[in-house]
């Protein structure tokens, strides 16, 4: 049995057991929710759908990692009922905003929640082996976490319910409309998962590498691992003994695409393929091309795997 129908049985148990006895009409304004990056405030409109919309911290093109809000969206945290958030590796900034802004909001920090899949940071030009989804113990949590958790649908999986249940407990009266979305929403990522594996399983055996390491845990769930990354993070620019490597590595792996990132330095790019016929795609793992809302999440991830196609499809 898979985690998703696991937790499809598991919001059924709710409902039966009376947590959303009430009736989806309103009786008062839903509760204000606010969501760090767009693919997680994606998820929690799906949840909020028909009863209200949450509003969206980061905007579009901005890095997650170094933030600076501005006058409105600081309001907009105070103003907060429930703030979803990525967690501390990814955003450590609206950890003190929080304490600072919203110290009564409630606050559902993705990364901490029980039965993800946590993936560490690879290192070198080449990723040495690629590791299996295991559960991660206190210890790991702490250590060298790759922070990009929602591009594995059952990461996504495990985020929905625990936002149907805080809003349920927080709006009774929507109660039975939040768990109804919580499992459409699941049996939305069963569909993408399946989708998403019967596209990428012809590419499995086509080397590639990609700007960053921001997409360990979308190669670990459908299988297709990236034989190493251009560069250590999506702030740092390699070094000329690094893009050697890389040269190195692309005439020896037989490596069929190089992706970069929206922000990408192109004549780096060219600089790494001059002389082959290594092709380019465009990769990004939070989808800032992509418009916020409701089905933002499934068309990030379907991005990622049409842009593996188009590239490695020879």
């Amino acid at each position: 049995m898979t985690r998703v129908k696991i937790v499809k049985l598991w919001l059924q148990a709710l409902l039966i057991a009376g947590l959303a006895a009430a009736t989806a009409t309103q009786a008062g304004p839903a509760p204000r929710v606010v969501a760090d990056i767009a693919p997680v405030h994606s998820l929690v409109a799906q949840v909020m759908d028909g009863v209200g919309e949450p509003q969206l911290m980061l905007r579009a093109g901005a890095s997650p990692h170094d933030y600076s809000m501005k006058p409105s969206e600081a309001r907009m945290l105070e103003q907060a009922d429930i703030v979803v958030w990525t967690g501390p590796l990814l955003t450590p900034w609206l950890q003190d905003a929080m304490d600072v802004l919203a110290p009564n909001a409630e606050r559902i920090a993705f990364s901490g929640l029980d039965g993800l899949t946590l993936l560490p940071f690879r290192t070198g030009v080449l990723f040495e082996g690629h590791d299996h989804d295991h559960e991660a113990d206190d210890h790991e949590k702490e250590q060298g976490i790759d922070p990009h958790i929602w591009l594995d649908p059952h990461n996504a999986a495990v985020l929905v319910p625990e936002v149907a249940r805080v809003l349920s407990i927080r709006d009774p009266d929507n109660a039975a409309l939040y768990q109804s979305n919580a499992r459409r929403t699941l049996d939305r990522l069963d569909q993408l998962e399946s989708d998403i594996h019967a596209a990428v399983t012809p590419l499995r055996t086509r080397p590639f590498l990609v700007f960053h390491d921001a997409y360990h845990y979308f190669e670990a769930r459908f299988g297709i691992p990236a034989s190493g990354a251009v560069s250590l993070s999506d702030g740092v620019k390699p070094g000329a003994h690094r893009i050697r490597e890389l040269q190195k590595t692309i005439r020896d792996q037989g490596i069929v695409c190089v992706f970069a990132e929206p922000q990408f330095e192109p004549k780096l790019l060219l600089r790494l393929t001059a002389g082959t016929e290594v092709r380019s795609g465009i990769l990004d793992p939070v989808g800032a091309a992509i418009e916020p809302g409701i089905d933002h999440y499934e068309h990030l991830l379907r991005a990622l795997s049409g842009g593996l196609s188009d590239c490695l499809n020879l």
